[in-house]
Formats: structure tokens, sequence, C-alpha cells
């Protein structure tokens, strides 16, 4: 897992080296990474930056395949979505990345 992280963690303060991002974790990875299963994550990003999202999404997909066959499914809110529909409670989704702003909140 901890390889994961940094991968994530180069890919996303590539893509938002100035703005506001989380990544979380949730759904069943969130206990025991079984073999065969996908990785949940969450993209919160700061609004207007939507295309950044994206490019995140498709890049830690493919690095995360490429370099240890784990599937990811990112899931993108941006900061005020996630705030109205309250997903990281709901999921009980938890921190594993952000910006400064991100971590402080």
């Amino acid at each position: 897992m901890r390889s994961l992280i940094t991968l994530l963690r180069e890919t996303a303060s590539s893509e938002f080296s100035d703005s506001f991002w989380g990544v979380y974790l949730f759904g069943s990875a969130r206990g025991v990474l079984r073999a065969g299963s996908d990785v949940d994550l969450l993209l919160v990003y700061g609004c207007g930056r939507e295309e950044m999202a994206r490019r995140f999404r498709v890049n830690a997909c493919r690095r995360a395949w490429d370099a240890a066959g784990v599937q990811l499914d990112v899931t993108l809110l941006n900061k005020e979505e996630e705030e109205d529909v309250g997903f990281v409670a709901m999921e009980r989704a938890v921190l594993i990345l952000g910006s400064r702003e991100s971590l402080l909140r």
C-alpha cells in the first residue's frame, strides 16, 4: 500500500501543484487489500480544476496498473460537491493524501 500512496502522491503533486486536493480511501480497501480487488478512491479537488482531476484519474489508474497490477476506481468530486453530498462522512472515507489546505481541514 505504501508504494501505491507514493505513486498517488507523485501523480497528484504533478497535477495539482498549486491548488486544493485530497485523496480519500473508502470501500473494502480500507481494511485489507485483497488480490484481485480494486481500490476505491475519492479525489476532492478545487473548483475549476475539472480537467486536472480527470487527468489525475487517468494517470493514477494507468500508473497503478503498470507498477503494481492494482485497479483503481477513482470518484471525482469538487470541494463544493463533496460538502453538499457529504460523501466522505457517508462512506467513512479516510484522507490518505492531500494539499496542505486539505490536511488542515
